[in-house]
């Protein structure tokens, strides 16, 4: 099939995003009237050292830490425990070893902080809670520690206050293994990679850090693996003699370590949210279109496939293949979004060409992120997501793109733009992403996807209704 899937050596471009969405907090939000308004949306800790030590199941609360202690629950190389404020009185050395406590975990295999409960210093087993007001501004606080700090930043790190009904209490931080390890801690010129031996930490030397780094470039690997793996299935599903298509994958670095798969009712519900959330990303300037809030049928009716629902617009036979749109919602949390633009617009002034259109990038890179943002709420994913963004077709013949054709008021079109560039192959889109809490953010990084793919072509994406960038190069 003539459709530019080569594999890309490169890696994926990062894209930033305010500080803000690199906490442990996702920020939920909701449908009110002409707006949305944000709530944070808490991340529990289900799965720690304490747990294990107890035997229990459940959300990590303060009576679990509290039978810790009277138990006297040892420090392991995934549980640390902190006196009532075991940063602050140190100055900038409490502020490195808070770096470093996080970044020893998260190079390792993962753990729970607990300030607010002291050790024996002999047995490094719980000896005492020492209860304190907890409040959000300690978490903000101690999250301003990080970015001059430790890099790259630590995805899905988790501060989850356990207190009584007087905000006293302890404070747990759950750091997960990362998938963007090592991770280096230091200022200016100096700078060392902590990780946890035991309870203790040590640093890695430099065959150490030759694995990390080389274990890093191995899952980034599998992870482009996967989502190739990913496109393959999809494509052999999708009518690639009705047109060109438009496919998105999309992976998160932590996938959801959850035993109880999406249900039915959840894939409509995170289809149908993603849905309504595409006026408040889409720009008022740009055609609207959707891909998602299309499928009426198939986001109602869902059909089950290997560890993932399956929606498409129509009804399809047995034998036949999808024409027109697609959607895969993983029970890991991966996505497939597929949208075919060709078939439409067979034109005189185009003969022999595969027509990619503005508003089919647009709604691809639109509906993503709002699918992105719906399913990682629904199943808590922390970290970024890894996004890839395809064209496919059924024929050698070049991709052309269309946009509308405006002068002053009155739009016409679409038409092929004569600055435009027509392409014979398509270098895949890859992108890496932080969460996206917000429409702003979102809409940020389908502007970005929407630049990437329509730039190849020779057209920018404020031509058809985008704001400009903050940055000329983007």
């Amino acid at each position: 099939m003539g459709q530019g899937r080569q594999r890309l050596r490169h890696r994926p471009r990062q894209v930033g995003l305010p500080p803000r969405l690199r906490s442990g907090h996702q920020e939920r939000l909701h449908l009110d009237g002409a707006q949305e308004r944000r709530t944070g949306l808490p991340v529990s800790i289900t799965n720690s050292a304490i747990h294990e030590a107890l035997g229990e199941t459940g959300v990590l609360d303060l009576g679990m830490v509290e039978r810790a202690v009277a138990e006297g629950v040892r420090e392991t190389e995934n549980l640390d425990w902190k006196g009532s404020d075991p940063y602050v009185p140190k100055g900038d050395k409490g502020k490195d070893e808070f770096a470093k406590d996080v970044a020893a975990f998260a190079n390792s295999r993962g753990g729970i902080i607990v300030i607010g409960v002291a050790e024996d210093r002999t047995t490094g087993r719980a000896s005492e809670v020492q209860p304190f007001e907890v409040t959000d501004a300690i978490e903000r606080r101690m999250r301003s520690w990080l970015p001059t700090r430790l890099h790259p930043p630590v995805p899905g790190l988790v501060f989850e206050p356990l207190t009584d009904e007087e905000s006293q209490g302890v404070l747990a931080i759950h750091v997960p293994a990362s998938p963007d390890a090592p991770h280096m801690v230091g200022k200016d010129t100096a700078c060392a990679f902590p990780y946890r031996r035991g309870t203790q930490t040590e640093w890695m030397r430099e065959f150490d850090l030759e694995r990390a780094y080389r274990d890093r470039f191995a899952r980034r690997d599998a992870d482009e693996e996967t989502l190739s793996r990913m496109e393959t299935y999809a494509l052999q599903h999708l009518d690639l003699t009705s047109g060109c298509w438009i496919v998105a994958t999309a992976r998160p670095t932590i996938p959801a370590q959850t035993m109880t798969p999406l249900s039915r009712e959840d894939a409509t519900t995170i289809a149908q949210t993603a849905a309504k959330k595409r006026p408040f990303v889409l720009p008022e300037g740009v055609r609207p279109h959707a891909v998602v809030e299309q499928m009426t049928e198939g986001v109602l009716n869902p059909r089950p496939g290997l560890r993932r629902w399956v929606m498409t617009r129509t009804a399809v036979e047995p034998s036949k293949q999808v024409k027109d749109s697609y959607v895969e919602l993983h029970h890991d949390g991966s996505i497939v979004l597929a949208l075919r633009t060709g078939g439409y617009h067979q034109r005189e002034d185009i003969p022999d060409r595969n027509p990619i259109t503005d508003w089919g990038v647009s709604a691809m890179a639109v509906d993503l992120t709002n699918l992105i943002h719906a399913l990682s709420e629904r199943l808590n994913l922390q970290g970024q997501f890894l996004i890839r963004m395809n064209l496919a077709r059924g024929d050698d013949k070049p991709y052309a793109f269309l946009m509308p054709e405006r002068s002053g008021s009155i739009t016409f079109g679409p038409s092929q733009p004569d600055w435009s560039r027509e392409l014979r192959n398509f270098i895949p889109v890859d992108l890496a992403v932080p969460p996206m809490g917000t429409p702003e953010d979102r809409a940020e990084v389908a502007r970005t996807l929407t630049a990437d793919m329509c730039q190849q072509f020779g057209i920018s994406p404020h031509e058809f209704g985008w704001p400009q960038p903050s940055s000329p190069d983007s």
